[in-house]
């Protein structure tokens, strides 16, 4: 019976320390990696919103004779055209009767820009392309962010 339970000791506090220690390494290296997939994750659903922008635009236009856009993104969200958007990010509106830009700023740079035509750049104005708009690219100045994947695809009108 002694000799069953001297093969049966358990586990020594160098074994524990050693688990532990492997743990919290896995832990430390895993946050940063976790970090940068949330945010892509938060930009993502913050471009997703410029598409409901655009969206909501359209219909205001629609509704209103004379034609014209909604001059503020307030009054979209007033006049029903819109829910919210999302509070980490600033969105800023400049539209005339017959046109409009969206840009999406994040700790003031700016994340994306979508048109009344649905060309979307990413990055300060650059040559982020379109999102299947047909747009110029914007002026060349600022480059593209990368946010891990294609910007989202245009929703069919």
């Amino acid at each position: 019976m002694k000799a069953i339970l001297k093969q049966n000791k358990g586990k020594s506090l160098v074994e524990l320390s050693t688990t532990v220690a492997v743990i919290a390494l896995l832990v430390v290296f895993s946050l940063p990696v976790l970090s940068r997939v949330m945010a892509n994750m938060r930009d993502q659903s913050a471009i997703a919103s410029l598409w409901a922008i655009l969206e909501a635009q359209k219909s205001y236009r629609d509704a209103q004779t004379p034609t014209t856009y909604a001059n503020t993104l307030e009054d979209l969200i007033a006049q029903g055209y819109l829910d919210r958007l999302p509070s980490d990010y600033r969105y800023v509106l400049t539209a005339t009767a017959d046109a409009f830009t969206i840009e999406l700023l994040r700790a003031g740079d700016t994340l994306a820009t979508i048109d009344h035509n649905g060309n979307f750049f990413t990055g300060d104005g650059g040559d982020g392309g379109d999102g299947g708009g047909g747009g110029d690219g914007g002026d060349g100045g600022g480059g593209e962010i990368s946010l891990g994947h294609e910007p989202p695809i245009q929703p069919n009108p």
